[in-house]
């Protein structure tokens, strides 16, 4: 076992050992570690799938080295060094962190407006989509992973999850992972367009008639966003804006602990942010 060791980390190494890639008893050895763990790459393909395609040319720093079929949901998964994961890493830090308030502002505004005054409902209800994952930072779903898992995210809430009481919006779903998520909105242009539509669709499996290719479409085109920032870094910076406004109203004292305990005081405070 010890390619797997220095391929992952000793740390890694237990969290492997939790998930039983390697049995208890240290007997069953996944296939794929046993064959690519020298390569050092994030993640490896559970036993149980048999169809690997394995990329080894040229750097392997610059393309997914394996890549298989999810067996749950059917989505294309990849592997990646650990250099190349360091390095999106750094790149995604440095995207995110451009992310400014104003920008963040500006995006509540224009889906506002859009809401108001565009006439094309596919526009409206993109824009509903995108003002909500900018107030509450919620994940934005998709049809194919809700189909196959339950769990939802905002495209693919239904009606009933989200119910509207003195002009706030209040939503309530099991999210990723299985993980209950609820949030409150309130900006009144958009609850009362998010009531209409909830009307309209009642009977319907999903709130939102839309799909994700309008979702990019808006938040590229009508918000001017282009290819310079996604919607999953927006979702980062609503998600570090309201840690911080519950690390200002808990006062968290961290004076006197070891930094495996602030961390995990930290952690446990900002559990509801770390899910959505």
């Amino acid at each position: 076992m010890d390619y797997i060791i220095k391929a992952y980390g000793k740390k890694n190494y237990s969290n492997l050992m939790k998930k039983e890639i390697i049995n208890k008893k240290g007997k069953k050895q996944n296939v794929w570690i046993a064959k690519y763990g020298h390569l050092k790459l994030h993640r490896y393909p559970p036993p149980e799938v048999k169809d690997v395609k394995v990329n080894l040319k040229g750097n392997l720093n610059d393309h997914s080295v394996l890549s298989w079929k999810h067996p749950d949901t059917g989505y294309d998964v990849h592997a990646y060094t650990q250099e190349r994961m360091k390095q999106q890493s750094q790149k995604k830090w440095a995207r995110e962190n451009s992310f400014k308030d104003d920008i963040l502002n500006n995006v509540k505004t224009k889906t506002e407006t859009l809401v108001k005054k565009n006439k094309s409902e596919a526009v409206k209800q993109a824009s509903t989509v995108l003002s909500i994952i900018a107030q509450t930072g919620l994940r934005i779903g998709d049809r194919f992973y809700t189909k196959a898992t339950g769990n939802r995210g905002v495209l693919t809430l239904k009606p009933e999850n989200v119910k509207i009481k003195d002009g706030k919006a209040f939503f309530n779903f099991t999210g990723k992972s299985y993980v209950e998520n609820s949030a409150e909105f309130d900006n009144p242009t958009v609850v009362k367009y998010l009531s209409e539509l909830k009307q309209k669709n009642s009977d319907k499996e999903f709130l939102f008639d839309v799909g994700k290719a309008d979702i990019t479409k808006v938040w590229r085109d009508a918000l001017g966003m282009g290819n310079k920032f996604l919607i999953k870094e927006m979702r980062t910076k609503v998600a570090s804006n309201l840690a911080r406004e519950i690390w200002l109203k808990q006062k968290l004292d961290l004076k006197g602990l070891s930094s495996a305990k602030q961390k995990k005081k930290v952690k446990e405070t900002l559990k509801d942010v770390y899910e959505k």
